[in-house]
């Protein structure tokens, strides 16, 4: 009908936030459905992501100078940090270094000390809690099973992949 509908609800994906790069299909397991390879970060990077501790991106204009920041948080030992250095946001957002006047305050400051309960609360936020390239199983009725590929395919993003009988 020229209009998307969001299926995700119920779909077994629900809680599959990725940054995801490339799909291609397949009937991988062959029972006559259509199956999906899905490229994503992969684990070969400093940051992790799960339902528990996701990556976070907040976006908003925190300092009110007419462009929207994007702030990427990620957590340690259970505590949310920033994952950009100070100089960076520095950078971004030049009022910083009234709060911040040298990296050893900031180091030690989680991110909800760095922004307000109401900066935090009224931005956009997007989440990843998992960086793992998969295949889709598909279940029947819009129902999708993730396994993870083995570790080899784990080591850079997948920016796509190739579907053939390669043996």
């Amino acid at each position: 009908g020229g209009t998307f509908r969001n299926m995700t609800a119920g779909s077994g994906l629900d809680s599959a936030l990725g940054w995801w790069n490339s799909i291609n299909s397949g009937d991988f397991d062959n029972d006559g459905d259509i199956d999906y390879v899905v490229g994503n970060l992969g684990l070969n990077t400093r940051y992790k992501a799960s339902d528990k501790f996701p990556i976070e991106m907040y976006c908003k204009d925190y300092d009110d100078n007419g462009s929207v920041d994007h702030i990427m948080t990620y957590y340690s030992d259970g505590i949310q940090y920033p994952a950009r250095a100070l100089n960076l946001l520095y950078n971004q957002m030049p009022g910083m270094n009234k709060k911040f006047p040298d990296y050893g305050k900031f180091a030690l400051s989680e991110f909800s000390e760095i922004f307000s309960k109401q900066q935090i609360d009224s931005s956009a936020c997007l989440k990843a809690t998992i960086f793992e390239n998969c295949t889709l199983e598909n279940l029947g009725n819009g129902k999708f099973k993730i396994h993870i590929l083995p570790k080899m395919a784990q080591v850079s993003p997948a920016f796509g992949s190739s579907v053939q009988d390669f043996d």
